[in-house]
């Protein structure tokens, strides 16, 4: 399997859900790619298993109060990108 190397950020926030308080997240973000052939069994708690472009979904499709992650992951520089080993 190919991947970037990590690329480490912070965030503090006051979230909409517990207004006065702050919370504290630490990302580890990480490209990955399986080989070209690669075979993923699909777990049987799955109906299917595949890869959607969370671009072309709305977040409610992939996340549940988790969209920061997805959006954090999509803003990523594009020499994350290319830093695969």
């Amino acid at each position: 399997m190919a991947y970037s190397e990590p690329r480490v950020e912070v965030d503090l926030y006051e979230p909409k859900r517990f207004p006065g308080r702050l919370h504290y997240d630490v990302w580890f973000l990480v490209d990955a790619t399986l080989p070209p052939r690669a075979r993923i069994p699909v777990p049987p708690w799955y109906a299917h298993l595949e890869w959607q472009d969370p671009r072309t979904l709305p977040a409610p499709a992939y996340a549940r109060s988790h969209e920061d992650v997805v959006s954090r992951w999509l803003q990523r520089p594009s020499a994350s990108r290319k830093g695969s080993r």
